[in-house]
């Protein structure tokens, strides 16, 4: 096992950022007008993705990084336990959307996305599961890590990359994601060079946590702002790579330093965080029941009616994702 600390406020970053997401999606499927700023704040919190994926960079850092250039780590029980960890209810969800919806095409997609591979497709949005795309994404992360670590192996190298990183990200945003290279309606976000700047700012965050710790300690103002104008950057201007990372640099420099029962880290972050990824997966398919059963029709679409409608889509995704892991759990005992 790594000897890096544990930041179990870097959880409670995976637990805002799902609820973020989850909120956005309910807002904009529901149909739901809220007033403004509200309305165009909670529109924005679907870029909470870029905030996964800096934290995933920063967290496999955390248990991997010193054992993966030092070559004490089985590649094998490596990707094995990626594989165990998310293809199982991935691969639940996939069944139970094809049920649904059957269909020749559906057939291909649940085959692709059971492979965990459809990252690496010239075009891996799929309607089955859709929001599984960012699990294709970072399972192509995971499939670079070894070589991600290399490209932190020492400081100089990791500002040298994460500069590439930021400028394919440009070249992707400006030349490379046009009607020349890509079909219509490609989402630039399932590309692992377009989002790699995020995934090595976790990585660079990692490098100088232990310094950046001592300034937060001694002037959290300085994060906390860093983060608030990129998060109004991204609320008034709409998602951009600077304002992106501002953000997402200045709430993971805070999580490092939260201390306990801080809103990052206490009982219901981390209950939350260590359910994120399946609440994240499986928040549409509980939206898409409650629509279906008039949950919209029934309760109008006023602010009230959206938090009831979000806490009962939060409870839904909450409770099937519980229900599995403590079935799983049982069936593995036996």
């Amino acid at each position: 096992m790594s000897d890096v600390k544990r930041y179990d406020a870097i959880d409670g970053l995976r637990a805002f950022a799902a609820v973020g997401i989850v909120s956005m999606h309910v807002m904009t499927n529901g149909g739901f007008i809220l007033p403004d700023p509200v309305h165009r704040v909670i529109g924005s919190m679907g870029e909470f993705v870029y905030l996964f994926m800096a934290v995933s960079g920063f967290s496999m850092c955390c248990g991997y990084y010193d054992r993966m250039l030092s070559g004490n780590v089985s590649i094998v029980d490596f990707y094995k336990r990626r594989f165990s960890k998310t293809l199982p209810f991935f691969a639940l969800l996939c069944l139970i959307d094809f049920v649904i919806s059957p269909s020749l095409h559906s057939i291909f997609e649940v085959f692709a996305n059971l492979t965990l591979c459809f990252g690496l497709l010239p075009n891996p949005t799929m309607s089955v599961v859709g929001v599984g795309w960012f699990l294709g994404l970072v399972f192509v992360f995971y499939l670079l890590f070894p070589f991600y670590c290399f490209l932190l192996a020492n400081k100089k190298r990791a500002w040298i990359s994460f500069a590439i990183a930021l400028v394919y990200n440009y070249l992707c945003s400006s030349y490379f994601f046009n009607n020349a290279h890509v079909v219509a309606g490609f989402d630039y976000r399932t590309n692992i060079l377009y989002c790699s700047v995020f995934f090595l700012l976790g990585g660079l965050i990692f490098l100088y946590r232990f310094k950046l710790a001592e300034i937060v300690e001694n002037y959290i103002f300085i994060p906390a702002l860093i983060a608030l104008f990129g998060c109004a950057s991204i609320v008034c201007f709409g998602m951009n790579c600077f304002g992106g990372l501002c953000a997402v640099a200045g709430l993971i420099c805070i999580a490092i330093k939260a201390r306990p029962l801080s809103c990052l880290n206490n009982a219901v972050t981390l209950f939350i965080s260590g359910i994120s990824l399946e609440i994240y997966l499986s928040h549409m398919m509980c939206f898409r029941i409650v629509q279906r059963l008039g949950g919209t029709f029934l309760l109008g679409g006023s602010w009230v009616s959206y938090l009831i409608y979000l806490a009962v889509v939060l409870f839904l995704s909450s409770c099937f994702a519980l229900g599995f892991k403590r079935a799983t759990k049982r069936f593995g005992a036996r």
